[in-house]
């Protein structure tokens, strides 16, 4: 984290910390073997099948440390539109470069990329990601591809961007259309998929260092204290309030995301949540982790707004962006067409920046969160509304 957070780099660092991490941190479970042409046979199989049968060789084919992801073809002659792919299979190219067509929510959409980082990290083929598709929900600064402007290229942690743009020069690169499998639940994150996730994203898929900076330039704005002085490096054991650099009052802020819109499908335990709950829990939250403020985010606006004045009125300190947000709070900001796609895009990727500054995250379940977690600091608390309470801490001078 210390070398990922110091830019430039020190990629021969760099790489040599992060395999160590690794080694100590990665599953024991013993991979399964796979004879010659069974991957290309499971992979048929489970597109000539349905249901368990379909999963079971999807499952045998994850068990042998096959990269899978599902491509789309809407004129597809068995009337099979979804189709399982191997994106690593059969191709002698420099570069694989995963050209993402799937409209979906950034969060999502990161940690599908965060499962083809991890496979292509394991057979040590550099990955180009371009997220430049007109019919994606979200676009880069004038169209451009979003993943180079707010994040690090995975590919050049094993090539110098002169042989990353020779590999694309002599078409040295193959393509995948399609979705990458993701390597995290759908819902919640344990423990190993977090420190795991944090470990990829500092070698292979870091904010960019403008993205960061502003964010700490927001932080020393609207939330006073919340950055560590520079002296005392990363701090995690103030209180809630102290002197900070040049004498100014250190207090500690946490951050609040509540997922809504059209997560009920997904995660209808978002929506169950009532404004009151939320806020005993943030209160609850505060006294636990000994903060003073909480920076709030929300895709409902009207709660959002609710929950400043709710939190403001118990006394604590309160923060929050402007994103643009959907009108209606039933609709999800990404799949509104109606806002500025760019926008989305910067809002999204400037509130996980901010939220990931923070001394720790209460969230619902979504996927935007655990961005958030993977480019924390890797002693940066994390729960969510249905996680066991909190202790309270001893008061001062208690044991």
């Amino acid at each position: 984290w210390a070398l990922a957070s110091v830019q430039p780099t020190d990629a021969a660092a760099m790489a040599a910390a992060c395999a160590a991490a690794w080694e100590v941190c990665k599953p024991r479970r013993k991979r399964v073997e796979l004879a010659d042409g069974e991957a290309e046979q499971l992979c048929a199989m489970a597109n000539s099948t349905y249901g368990p049968l379909m999963q079971s060789f999807i499952d045998r084919l994850e068990a042998a440390g096959e990269a899978i992801g599902w491509t789309f073809h809407a004129d597809a002659v068995d009337r099979r539109p979804l189709r399982i792919a191997r994106p690593l299979a059969g191709s002698t190219r420099r570069v694989l470069r995963w050209r993402a067509v799937h409209p979906s929510g950034i969060g999502g959409m990161f940690v599908s990329g965060l499962g083809l980082i991890e496979k292509c990290a394991e057979h040590r083929r550099p990955l180009l990601i371009d997220w430049s598709n007109q019919g994606l929900l979200y676009r880069g600064y004038r169209d451009g591809n979003v993943w180079d402007e707010f994040f690090t290229q995975p590919a050049l942690a094993w090539l110098s961007p002169q042989d990353l743009q020779e590999a694309v020069a002599n078409d040295d690169v193959e393509d995948f259309e399609g979705t990458p499998c993701m390597s995290t639940p759908k819902v919640g994150l344990p423990l190993w998929h977090a420190v795991k996730g944090r470990l990829l994203c500092q070698r292979f898929a870091w904010p960019h260092p403008a993205l960061l900076q502003l964010a700490r330039a927001f932080a020393a704005r609207e939330m006073p204290g919340a950055l560590p002085s520079a002296a005392s490096g990363i701090d995690r054991g103030a209180t809630a309030s102290g002197d900070g650099e040049g004498g100014s009052e250190r207090c500690r802020w946490f951050a609040m995301h509540v997922r809504r819109s059209d997560k009920g499908d997904e995660s209808p335990e978002n929506l169950a949540l009532t404004e009151e709950e939320i806020v005993r829990q943030a209160v609850h939250t505060c006294e636990a982790w000994r903060c003073g403020g909480v920076y709030v985010a929300s895709d409902d606006w009207q709660l959002k707004r609710s929950l400043c004045r709710a939190l403001g009125e118990r006394g604590l300190r309160v923060a929050s962006h402007s994103p643009v947000l959907s009108p209606d709070v039933h609709q999800c900001t990404h799949m509104d067409r109606n806002l500025d796609a760019h926008r989305k895009t910067w809002d999204a990727c400037f509130e996980v920046a901010i939220m990931s500054l923070c001394h720790g995250l209460l969230c619902t379940h979504s996927f935007l969160a655990n961005m958030v977690v993977y480019f924390s600091h890797p002693r940066y608390p994390y729960r969510t509304f249905w996680d066991r309470p909190l202790q309270r801490p001893a008061p001062h001078g208690m044991a």
